[in-house]
């Protein structure tokens, strides 16, 4: 169990389907990165993952997170964790012309 945002959430099953990212980074940040990660006890991977999927609770509209949720339960027989993170509404985009009334 993690506290994020002060609320306590499950982590994330690792058997679930996972995509592999990719981003340019200096080389000796990642490596200070990894050497103040392991004093810890802890991965890199592990923080990119919850930056991640705090960016995504974020940004994507609850009803889509909602189905897709609702998909993953179908697929593995229980929900994504974490599940209890408050997250706002995305932010509009400037790139989708608002919608009219």
């Amino acid at each position: 169990m993690k506290i994020i945002a002060g609320k306590k959430v499950k982590t994330i099953a690792k058997k679930e389907n996972t995509v592999t990212i990719s981003a340019p980074f200096s080389p000796d940040k990642y490596a200070a990165l990894i050497v103040y990660a392991n004093k810890r006890g802890e991965k890199v991977e592990d923080y990119v993952a919850d930056s991640l999927e705090a960016w995504y609770r974020k940004k994507v509209n609850r009803h889509i997170r909602e189905y897709l949720d609702a998909k993953y339960e179908l697929e593995f027989g229980a929900p994504p964790g974490p599940l209890n993170i408050p997250a706002t509404e995305p932010e509009e985009s400037d790139d989708v012309p608002p919608s009219e009334s």
